[in-house]
């Protein structure tokens, strides 16, 4: 059964009580990324903040795991190494666990970003012509 998913998705947290996130689906992106306004590791033990205070579902709650990774991320700035967390996500009804660097998305449009990883071990298809992300006339980050 083919899996077809439009430019833009709307996805759940639920480790995280976050529910219609706006997603971008970018398959020229490798790995996928969530917005994050603070992270920190204290004691072997990794502490973030989802979001920033723009975005529509930030609660500002630290959240804290100790099952996380490090990799390093290249973009148009360079190198990056980034934190990497594991949370069940929901898209399209279909719940699976994924991987998700945290990173300053404050500036971009969706505070979520699901790369092609992401889209390949799901067995995902694209389709730009759908999609369930912000309306066309939304302005940036009043989401």
């Amino acid at each position: 059964m083919t899996k077809v998913l439009g430019r833009a998705e709307r996805v759940d947290f639920a480790d995280y009580g976050l529910h219609d996130i706006p997603a971008k689906v970018d398959t020229g992106a490798y790995s996928s990324s969530i917005d994050c306004s603070k992270v920190e590791l204290r004691n072997g033990e990794l502490e973030f903040i989802l979001f920033h205070p723009s975005v529509k579902g930030y609660t500002g709650e630290l959240h804290h795991t100790q099952e996380f990774d490090t990799t390093e991320v290249k973009n148009a700035n360079g190198v990056q190494l980034r934190y990497v967390i594991f949370p069940q996500m929901t898209i399209n009804g279909e719940t699976r666990r994924c991987r998700l660097t945290l990173a300053d998305r404050s500036k971009l449009r969706y505070p979520v970003l699901i790369g092609r990883r992401f889209l390949r071990e799901g067995e995902y298809t694209v389709d730009v012509r759908i999609g369930k992300g912000l309306p066309d006339d939304e302005e940036e980050r009043n989401l």
